[in-house]
């Protein structure tokens, strides 16, 4: 299934010796290697903006999970849209927005909570659970941990104190004198 509404689009490895499509997705690894863009109200697909945005990121298994569920219940074949429209074209960002996204994020009651925010809540994950900048830059697809660092470095305070903890733990190694 390609995970796309006009940013980019995804393309979770099914397992290639089931040739069934409602077969659950088993890979952790979404492969970003297109982007779908909105000119002049005509999506087209093409590459991502950098050489870094090409990149592969994992998914957690309850992601699979959904999107097997999802691929169940309303007939997907594996290569399309998961957002689409009933014809099973893109849907330019703006119509998703306004006719999905927006009215969702009102019943989640997490206004005004916008799919950009889901970048930045995935970075926060990582980070939460320990990936250094160097990786974080790789997943979002930045080409500097300069963008990281600057952007998301509140985020890693809590590392100054793992840091010290492990430098103290050095130290009381030494051989006593």
């Amino acid at each position: 299934m390609q995970v796309g509404h006009g940013i980019v689009s995804a393309n979770p490895q099914q397992d290639p010796t089931n040739a069934d499509p409602t077969a659950p997705i088993e890979s952790t690894l979404a492969a970003v290697t297109t982007a779908l863009v909105d000119i002049e109200a005509t999506i087209h697909f093409g590459p991502p903006k950098t050489k870094a945005s090409v990149r592969s990121v994992p998914v957690p298994s309850f992601v699979c999970d959904a999107l097997s569920e999802l691929a169940a219940m309303s007939e997907h074949q594996p290569d399309e849209l998961v957002f689409r429209s009933p014809e099973g074209r893109p849907i330019r960002p703006s119509l998703f927005r306004n006719r999905v996204w927006d009215p969702a994020v009102r019943r989640a009651d997490l206004a005004p909570l916008r799919i950009h925010d889901l970048r930045h809540t995935a970075v926060s994950l990582w980070i939460a659970n320990g990936a250094n900048p160097k990786q974080v830059a790789t997943l979002a697809g930045h080409t500097s941990v300069a963008v990281v660092l600057d952007r998301y470095g509140h985020l890693y305070p809590q590392h100054d104190l793992d840091l010290r903890s492990a430098m103290e733990s050095q130290n009381n190694r030494r051989p006593a004198k």
